[in-house]
């Protein structure tokens, strides 16, 4: 009789276990799956969000495919994000216990339009704690813009493939793109190899590298940025910038022509950052007038900036520059201190 019971016991295990995986290996439950990922991609994000469909098995991984997420309240006011799809492999063993943990998830074909309005808010949405935690990232042909309606400024980055993978407490990423457009002042430039290094631990983000270059400048910086009720920043950057890349944004440098090794260090509580700029140039060129070893010290604050040991040889003449020059509005207000000129020669500056 226990024998018996015992069998029929196991044979309806069995039979609850077979069941179970055609229902959730069933079109069924993929349909459904569908309604609840657009649920709480919209819990998530705090706005409207479509899904086309879910493929795969839910008892290994699925695809989450056609997502589109509001960029405000609803999708008729345009798009915050798009994804191709989603492929996510994960355990099914982790969906009961208080966070789901995914092991990969592969992100094809991203695009976000990121947006700044005129008060310089910004359309991303404040999350609230993740109810799941994911190992390994792999992003790929992705796009994102950006849109500064306060300053109009326009950037576009294409083509953007990484990865991010967890380790303990820590997130270690890459990201690389081919290639980005700015438009500033209705001028547009080209950028290309862009590269970056990060690592996340706690509320420390460390930039280990990070690198773009122009046709003739480049850029690095690297540094740490500490999260919190009073974020903090600490970075170093470092460009070899060529004055032709800055000629159609600013008029004043159409007489200009050289390269400039600039020195930034950047520190402080935002948004009150100070940073002190060094700047050093073996040879630059005012129309036929050459100005050799341009060297010196910025140091900006927010009450303005104050310039130390700046010096060059103009042709036979020398200037110097020691003195605090005051802003208001990012426009020169006032400035105190010396200006030394020498052996000027003025019609080589002034000739047009």
């Amino acid at each position: 009789m226990k024998k018996r019971i015992i069998i029929g016991i196991a044979v309806s295990f069995v039979a609850l276990i077979v069941s179970g995986y055609f229902i959730l290996t069933s079109s069924f439950a993929l349909k459904k799956s569908r309604s609840i990922a657009e649920s709480t991609i919209q819990d998530i994000f705090k706005r409207e969000a479509t899904v086309e469909g879910v493929t795969g098995n839910l008892l290994r991984g699925i695809s989450i495919n056609g997502i589109s997420i509001a960029k405000n309240d609803t999708l008729n006011k345009g798009k915050l994000v798009e994804i191709q799809a989603m492929e996510a492999k994960y355990s099914l063993l982790s969906m009961f216990k208080s966070k789901i943990i995914i092991d990969d998830l592969k992100i094809i074909q991203p695009r976000i339009w990121v947006e700044m309005d005129k008060n310089g808010n910004f359309n991303i949405p404040i999350f609230d704690q993740f109810r799941f935690t994911v190992l390994n990232v792999d992003i790929s042909s992705g796009q994102l813009n950006f849109d500064d309606k306060r300053d109009s400024i326009n950037l576009t980055i294409y083509d953007i493939n990484g990865s991010i993978f967890r380790e303990e407490d820590k997130s270690k990423g890459e990201i690389k793109a081919v290639k980005a457009e700015i438009n500033l002042l209705n001028v547009t430039k080209h950028i290309s190899g862009i590269a970056t290094f990060f690592e996340s631990f706690g509320d420390t983000i460390t930039l280990s590298s990070l690198e773009l270059r122009t046709v003739d400048s480049t850029f690095m910086a690297k540094g740490k940025y500490i999260k919190g009720k009073v974020p903090k920043l600490d970075a170093n950057i470092k460009t070899i910038l060529a004055l032709t890349d800055l000629k159609e944004f600013v008029p004043q440098l159409k007489r200009l022509s050289g390269i400039v090794d600039v020195s930034i260090k950047a520190k402080g509580e935002m948004p009150n950052i100070s940073s002190i700029c060094k700047i050093n140039s073996k040879s630059l060129y005012v129309n036929d007038l050459k100005i050799n070893d341009l060297k010196g010290n910025a140091q900006f604050s927010q009450k303005g900036v104050e310039l130390s040991g700046i010096s060059a040889k103009l042709g036979d003449g020398k200037a110097g520059i020691n003195g605090f020059a005051r802003l208001n509005g990012g426009k020169l207000n006032s400035y105190k201190g010396d200006i030394r000129l020498s052996n000027l020669d003025t019609y080589n500056i002034l000739k047009g």
